[in-house]
């Protein structure tokens, strides 16, 4: 008895005991009987399956074709697309540059609470390599309204800049954003 001939037998015996009289459940049976039965095979296919960022690059340029020159150049795009509760919760978004420093993608990376929000290097760069940026522009705000970067924040900075440095992906800046106004690690020159 081959394998296929023994697949369709255990199949036919659980049909039987269940009274189930449908061609399709037949086959269905079959094919799982084949798969049990082709040592490996099953779990090979459920090991390559994994997680995927997913991202549609369209390479239509956001803000009218806006080459980022400045921080105030990136401040005023980012207050355009900042919800309403910028003193109510941190939030961080990443804007992905092209290699003449137009916006190709505007990322919301995270949304947190009144005094945090998670910035992971992962999520930011797999986006950032989705969209073809070579350059990045960082950003969260500050709903206390202090312009002065935390401790975690110069960490963070320093090691996304490094993270970009391997990746061939320029941080450009990290900008943090009140309602009065922004403090820019580029400007201060602690990039």
């Amino acid at each position: 008895m081959g394998k296929e001939e023994g697949a369709a037998g255990i199949s036919g015996l659980v049909l039987a005991k269940l009274g189930v009289l449908c061609l399709r459940s037949i086959t269905s049976l079959i094919t799982l009987a084949m798969m049990i039965l082709i040592s490996g095979q099953t779990k090979t296919l459920i090991m390559n399956t994994v997680n995927e960022i997913s991202l549609t690059y369209k390479p239509t340029f956001l803000f009218d074709n806006v080459k980022i020159s400045s921080s105030d150049t990136a401040y005023r795009i980012l207050k355009n697309i900042w919800p309403d509760d910028l003193n109510l919760s941190e939030s961080f978004y990443c804007l992905h540059l092209n290699n003449a420093n137009k916006v190709v993608n505007v990322h919301l990376v995270s949304k947190g609470g009144i005094t945090g929000t998670p910035a992971d290097q992962r999520l930011i760069f797999g986006t950032a390599l989705k969209a073809a940026a070579t350059a990045i522009i960082l950003a969260h705000n500050h709903p206390s309204g202090t312009l002065r970067p935390s401790v975690s924040d110069d960490r963070i900075t320093q090691k996304f800049k490094e993270i970009g440095e391997l990746m061939l992906i320029k941080v450009v800046d990290h900008i943090i954003i009140t309602e009065d106004g922004y403090f820019s690690y580029a400007d201060e020159g602690e990039l």
